[in-house]
């Protein structure tokens, strides 16, 4: 019913708040979304797939942990992790010598193609 990068409405308050979807995870069954509103804040749905409906996560202190386990599992952000490491790279470039590479400047290139050329 819901995709990521999808938006809905859902009733706070007596007020309708906008939520876009960052992502889902389904952790023991349950699929939960996390979502943000205008404002940056973000929020844990529960998903209910057979009834199509969704219930806002009232428990701070379990929309804390389900919002940090899927930024550090689902989502891949975390402060320890690292794509690359950025000392191995710091050189790369600076001692290269262009001995390193052929350089081709007699080829002369053929504008014409030909089926034959295929096999």
């Amino acid at each position: 019913m819901y995709s990521i990068g999808e938006n809905f409405y859902y009733e706070i308050d007596g007020e309708n708040v906008e939520f876009n979807i960052l992502g889902d995870m389904i952790i023991k069954g349950k699929e939960y979304l996390v979502v943000e509103d205008n404002e940056h804040v973000k929020s844990v749905f529960i998903y209910d797939d057979e009834e199509e409906s969704v219930t806002l996560l009232e428990d701070e202190a379990a929309t804390d942990s389900l919002i940090e386990t899927w930024e550090t599992d689902f989502y891949g952000e975390s402060a320890d992790d690292t794509l690359w490491d950025d000392e191995e790279y710091d050189d790369l470039g600076d001692d290269e010598d262009e001995d390193d590479y052929m350089i081709y400047d007699d080829v002369e290139y053929d504008d014409e193609y030909s089926e034959d050329d295929d096999y």
